[in-house]
């Protein structure tokens, strides 16, 4: 046959069947039915045979279940950002409530972003910060180190969390410290020090803490009549690095210093009570 006789015909069926078409004129149930008697086929045959969307549909449900589960699973695992500030180097640090933190150099902080000010403000601390915290009465901050707790609700302070040591200095507000593995807790005020050390059983708080605390951060030492050993361990703490001296180690120090170099400040030592004081090689 050719195919012009082909479309021909094929034109004559769909004229025939668009005539004859009448809208519900064809329904499949019932012809099922009529079919299915006169062969004797039960019903519950037919509706294992007809299509069904029921399988799809639990499928789908179950799919969005364990999507939704999986979501809330995620939204209650933590996601942590750390920050860490290079050697010899201050990293100045704004967290999402506006408190500002300097993170001395080598000093490492981290927080969970995710959660973090949803019912306390937790930051982890390694190494040494200075912190200036927004009030929030209803939301706490607190400072977590390997052994203790620093919590606040707004104020200004410092945490030292080295590996056998913790020390908190207070500048303004008032600053609960307690240890975590042991009852002792202490809360301080302005101008208070507390410090924590591996071999103690309790927090220990002194009313004279060193002035030179935040020498690392303002540039700025004082000293009055100081031993030549707290000397030492003052610019130590100040320009972050290794110092050895030789000389007499009763002699103390009256001077304040002021935006200088190691060089400088080691220089005006030096020369003013006739010791030796050199900076270490750094490890290789």
């Amino acid at each position: 046959m050719s195919v012009d006789k082909q479309e021909e015909r094929s034109e004559q069926s769909i004229r025939f069947v668009a005539k004859r078409y009448r809208p519900g004129a064809l329904d499949p149930d019932r012809a099922w039915l009529r079919f299915s008697e006169a062969q004797g086929i039960s019903s519950l045959k037919r509706v294992w045979m007809r299509p069904t969307y029921a399988w799809t549909v639990a499928a789908s449900v179950a799919l969005l279940v364990s999507l939704i589960g999986f979501y809330q699973w995620q939204q209650k695992q933590p996601d942590w950002v750390t920050f860490t500030a290079e050697a010899q180097q201050v990293k100045q640090l704004t967290l999402p409530d506006q408190t500002e933190i300097s993170l001395a150099g080598g000093s490492r902080l981290t927080y969970d972003a995710r959660h973090y000010g949803q019912e306390v403000r937790l930051v982890r601390l390694e190494g040494k910060a200075l912190f200036e915290v927004r009030h929030d009465e209803a939301c706490p901050f607190r400072v977590e180190t390997a052994e203790s707790r620093v919590t606040v609700l707004g104020t200004r302070f410092q945490v030292v969390a080295e590996k056998e040591r913790t020390v908190v200095d207070v500048m303004s507000g008032k600053v609960g410290f307690a240890l975590r593995e042991k009852k002792d807790s202490v809360a301080l005020t302005a101008g208070l020090q507390a410090y924590y050390t591996s071999g103690d059983q309790r927090i220990k708080v002194t009313e004279q803490p060193n002035p030179n605390e935040l020498a690392w951060l303002t540039h700025r030492l004082r000293f009055e009549e100081t031993p030549l050993p707290q000397v030492v361990a003052d610019l130590e703490q100040s320009y972050q690095t290794m110092l050895s001296y030789s000389g007499d180690a009763d002699k103390r120090l009256t001077v304040t210093l002021e935006e200088l170099t190691l060089e400088e400040a080691l220089q005006v030592v030096n020369e003013t009570l006739d010791v030796r004081i050199t900076q270490n090689p750094p490890n290789p």
